[in-house]
């Protein structure tokens, strides 16, 4: 394949994915039968309960490195989430220094609200594909999943390399497909 050809291509996966992510968090704030969220708040109960941390809970700060951001950067989440009895903070048994945030019931079906909300607009628009087009977008998804996996992989030995260590960490719920 000629390299022009892959640039294109490249360029395409470039400029096409951002539009997902603003699409995603276009929606500031979601109303549901379990009370109303921000999109910060929504984000935190998919990553409390996308089974990337412990059955017990995570520390807020291992919270945070999920998002890359600093710990008070999800502070006032958090406690907007404790406060609706969506999250529970309780003394780690290791460390009575460190707090475990651990998704209730409550937060679970607000997320999973949430996640609905996504699903249904994305289904609807995908819906009159044929069999063909289907089997091809499932297709390009695992390939364009695999790159995206592989980039930050490469980001996480680079930011390392330069001595930037919690940026592993931050990053280490990334598949590996080797």
């Amino acid at each position: 394949m000629a390299d022009t050809k892959r640039s294109h291509v490249a360029y395409k996966i470039m400029t096409a994915l951002p539009k997902f992510g603003l699409w995603a968090t276009s929606a500031r704030d979601f109303e549901t039968p379990y009370g109303r969220v921000g999109f910060r708040q929504a984000a935190i109960l998919w990553q409390l309960r996308s089974g990337r941390f412990a059955r017990e809970g995570t520390s807020p700060t291992k919270l945070a490195e999920s998002f890359l951001v600093q710990p008070s950067v999800i502070t006032g989440a958090l406690a907007k989430l404790e406060a609706n009895g969506l999250i529970t903070r309780t003394v780690s048994a290791l460390d009575a220094r460190q707090s475990l945030i651990k998704i209730t019931e409550k937060g679970r079906q607000l997320s999973e609200h949430v996640e609905g909300f996504y699903l249904t607009e994305i289904g609807d628009l995908i819906k009159d594909l044929d069999e063909n087009q289907f089997e091809e977008l499932e297709r390009s998804l695992e390939t364009l999943d695999r790159i995206g996996d592989q980039l930050l992989r490469r980001r996480v030995e680079k930011l390392t390399r330069r001595g930037m260590s919690n940026t592993k960490r931050n990053l280490s719920g990334v598949r590996s497909t080797d």
